[in-house]
């Protein structure tokens, strides 16, 4: 019986055993079918295709994807994969396309969001496919641009928006082979077999800090240390040729440029200090723009961002303080955008608060009438918020809309600013007075509002851009004066002053490609409404009331082609410029003037490998500000005034640049001939004071020269600029012969190092020597700024500490000699500075805004 029972134990197990063997089985049966249950054979098949059919495929999962974003690419593979997810990986190989698996869903996209490709095939000298050869895009001038690879059939597609370019084919094996393309299709490229031998290769790479843009001159941003400096207002402090002071940025030679990330118009710079150098690709500062541009526009900064995708919530919260012992300063910014799909919408709440003082001295002489010894002590505080918003809709890569609105809000009687000057008088006679000004500034209503509407299309190979602006703005303004003698009240001096301003703007840009190269042509339409009101009262009474309207239309074209290594490109410009001036209501025909004029431009640019050059000549006008244009008397005490000078005429320019790039090396030289330049010139006012104001001169001439360079070496990388600005001008002819000119010389010398735990530290030194222009002299001035870096959190977090101004040299001591007078002023605004930034990101998509503004030029002036 025992037995039995030990028998009955032993099958029982074996039962156990082999029950579970069976089902091991089955289980192993069922991996295997599982592992095999996806084989294809793709000949050629286009990628939506096969994503269709793998989604049909599927049970577990769906595929989402853009038929019309993938179509060009082909798949020419054996797959055999053991889920659909392996499947899609295996068919897409190289190629610039991205899988996101979230639960049941498979999303298909391509990485690079562009409306051209470059598309062809590779193949041996046998005719057979070139598997993973390696392809490179490149600009004219040979710089970088994209890559890919080739599939399994030597096929390969490549998203790019760049023609005309150069496509280099290169494999381990073969002949390197350039094709030229300019519409993206370089259809089959055979390589031939060559044989090396090789002992042993170091290859060593670096990009190019400076290059040959399409228009001026291109600073790689991505990939160098400027990407870690901060914000783009600190990128461009440290751009050769372009100064930054607080938010205002102007290019040397060229005064304030216009500037545009990725072709938005900037209407406020306080908008450089919420993009991050870690987001720009490049910036690219043109010195002579071609005829797309206003007339009026003497410099274009050119900002491209790098492209970022994200939908859902993003945001960024920025703040920033300042302080030295005369003035503080601080304020914040807190953005917010939305994504989804092709919609985005974005705005921001900005708020600023100032306060400080500054204290001058000023040498005054009247010649034969006096001498003046004066001590200014100037206190202000400001306050405002703007608020902005913007919304933007892609219906697809060929098609999007948006609209931005810009509204900023001083409050009433909130912007103050009080002045006291102490004057001791010496006159030709001998006798001696003191006379002592109080001045008491009240800004009142300042409430600007702007808004850009755009549209930015393509339909076939005609791209198309329009943009309309409305600027609605008022500005009140009203100074109270008490004028002391010998220490007893004498009289008050009030001024009171209204102006409005109200502009209409549109511009339509169409481009085509046409042979090797590009026609872009449209017009810009602009509407403009100035209406002054001044009131003076005191010591000398002065009333104005003045009524400008003008209209200018603008009809421009400009063809830009590749041959060779040759860029070239030639547009012309026309613009009827019509101004009615009214005073008191009554049209003053002499004042209201029309103007009708050509504005050629033409360059032509060589690139190849590290050398480039580029020759270009603009012809541009400079419009005279409706402030200039004014017939306002400002009071300044009883023996200065300065005035608006409504006869003044349009300056016209004619500008002959040459850059030259070889590696980390630039130079530029440039020639300007203004003609009715613009110029302060005293004149004698009553028997006992002077009026500044502003004058045609007949004939100016002006030389800017630049050499700058660049180079990494190690955890050091300096970028070094020396620069020349010269302004020739006769002024004996207005009675002026000590008119002898001394050029600008300026030296910057920027110093970035990148040292351990993310800390960034730079150390920077420039230097402007003392220069004449005209009546004027400047003296020199140098400024020793530090600034320290470090992110936290991912990145996510950015602190900056500065030190600006170390020796606190004044940037503003100068001096004139005029026909009538004299006068020296040194200020104490105490440069000197402690400042510090912080700001949060979180999940901040870029905003896909594209309007790029009409009568950009028009808001300046008003």
């Amino acid at each position: 019986m025992l037995m039995n029972k030990q028998m009955e134990k032993n099958n029982s197990q074996r039962s156990v055993a082999v029950k579970l063997i069976i089902t091991l089985l089955l289980c192993l049966q069922s991996l295997i079918a599982s592992a095999q249950q996806i084989q294809r054979d793709y000949n050629q098949v286009s990628m939506s295709e096969v994503l269709i059919d793998l989604n049909n495929a599927s049970e577990k999962y769906q595929i989402s994807f853009i038929y019309n974003e993938l179509e060009d690419f082909t798949v020419t593979k054996k797959i055999n994969a053991g889920n659909v997810v392996d499947a899609i990986k295996e068919a897409v190989g190289f190629y610039p396309i991205r899988i996101v698996e979230h639960d049941s869903v498979i999303l298909v996209e391509c990485m690079q969001k562009t409306t051209g490709k470059i598309i062809g095939r590779v193949v041996d000298s046998n005719n057979q496919p070139l598997p993973y050869c390696n392809i490179s895009v490149l600009r004219p001038d040979s710089t970088f641009i994209t890559g890919g690879v080739s599939n399994e059939n030597g096929d390969f597609v490549i998203p790019c928006d760049t023609h005309p370019a150069i496509v280099k084919f290169s494999s381990v094996g073969y002949k390197t082979v350039c094709k030229n393309t300019s519409n993206g299709d370089v259809r089959t490229v055979r390589l031939s077999a060559a044989t090396y031998m090789i002992n042993g290769v170091v290859v060593k790479g670096e990009r190019p800090q400076y290059q040959s843009g399409k228009e001026g001159l291109l600073t790689n941003i991505d990939g160098t240390v400027l990407s870690e400096v901060g914000t783009a207002l600190d990128v461009l402090q440290l751009l050769p040729g372009v100064t930054v002071n607080d938010d205002a940025v102007s290019v040397r030679g060229h005064g304030t440029p216009i500037v545009y990330i990725n072709n938005h118009k900037l209407y406020d710079n306080k908008e450089l200090r919420q993009l991050k150098s870690n987001d720009i690709k490049s910036i690219e500062i043109i010195t002579n723009p071609g005829a797309k541009y206003d007339a009026t526009v003497a410099s274009v900064i050119k900002i491209i961002t790098k492209k970022k995708a994200g939908d859902g919530w993003g945001g960024e919260v920025y703040a920033t303080g300042s302080w030295s012992s005369h003035r503080y300063s601080y304020g914040s910014v807190t953005e917010l955008n939305y994504r989804t799909g092709g919609l985005d919408i974005g705005g921001s709440v900005e708020l600023v608060r100032y306060k400080g003082y500054q204290t001058q001295t000023t040498e005054y002489n009247i010649y034969n009438v006096m001498n003046k010894i004066s001590n200014h002590v100037w206190t202000w505080r400001m306050s405002w918020y703007k608020l902005k918003f913007n919304v933007n809709y892609e219906f697809n890569a060929n098609h999007a809309i948006g609209a931005r609105y810009l509204y900023k809000y001083s409050k009433d009687k909130e912007d103050l600013n009080d002045f006291i000057c102490n004057n001791h008088i010496i006159f030709s006679d001998g006798s001696e007075q003191d006379m002592r000004v109080s001045q008491n500034t009240v800004r009142g209503k300042d409430k600007p509002h702007t808004f850009n509407a755009y549209y930015n299309g393509k339909v076939g190979d005609l791209h198309i851009a329009f943009d309309a602006d409305i600027l609605l703005s008022k500005n009140y303004n009203y100074d109270s004066k008490a004028v002391s003698y010998n220490s007893v009240y004498d009289h008050d001096v009030e001024v009171e002053y209204n102006y409005n301003s109200k502009l209409f703007a549109t511009k339509l840009v169409l481009s085509y490609p046409i042979w090797k190269g590009s026609l872009d042509a449209g017009t810009e339409n602009t509407l403009t409404k100035r209406t002054q009101k001044y009131q003076l009262t005191g010591d000398v009474d002065n009333i104005t009331d003045d009524d400008i309207k003008e209209r200018t239309t603008a009809l421009f074209a400009e063809y830009s082609a590749q041959i060779g290594n040759f860029q070239t490109t030639a547009g012309l410009r026309y613009e009827h410029n019509k101004t009615r001036y009214k005073q008191f209501g009554i049209l003053n025909d002499e004042l209201s003037r029309t103007y009708d004029q050509f504005f050629p431009s033409a360059s032509v640019s060589y690139g190849q490998g590290k050398f480039s050059s580029r020759l270009s000549f603009t012809m541009k006008t400079v419009r005279p500000s409706y402030f200039a244009l004014s017939s306002n008397l400002q009071y300044i005490d009883d023996y200065q005034y300065q005035g608006g000078n409504p006869y003044l005429k349009p300056t016209t320019a004619k500008i002959l640049g040459f850059e030259l790039r070889y590696d980390f090396l630039a130079f530029n030289a440039e020639y300007k001939n203004e003609r009715n330049g613009l110029l302060q010139l005293d004149e004698l006012y009553g028997d006992k004071a002077i009026l500044m104001k502003y004058q045609n001169v007949k004939n100016m001439n002006q030389i800017n020269l630049l050499l700058s360079a660049s180079k990494k070496i190690g955890f050091w990388t300096p970028s070094y600029s020396v620069g020349m600005i010269g302004t020739f001008f006769d002024l004996r002819e207005y009675g002026i012969e000590h008119n002898k000119s001394k050029p600008l010389w300026y030296f910057e010398l920027y110093n970035h190092f990148q040292l351990p735990w993310k800390i960034i530290l730079r150390a920077d030194f420039s230097l402007n020597t003392s220069y004449k222009a005209g009546i004027a002299y400047f003296y020199s001035w140098n400024d020793l700024t530090f600034r320290l870096q470090r992110s936290f959190l991912k990145d996510r977090l950015t602190v900056k500490m500065m030190i600006t101004n170390v020796f606190n040299k004044n940037y503003d001591d100068f001096k004139w000699n005029g026909r009538y007078s004299f006068c020296e002023i040194h200020k104490d605004n105490e440069y000197r500075r402690f400042r510090i930034d912080i700001s949060y990101r979180f999940n901040m998509p870029k905003s896909k805004y594209k309007g790029t503004g009409a009568g950009n030029d028009e808001k300046r002036r008003l």
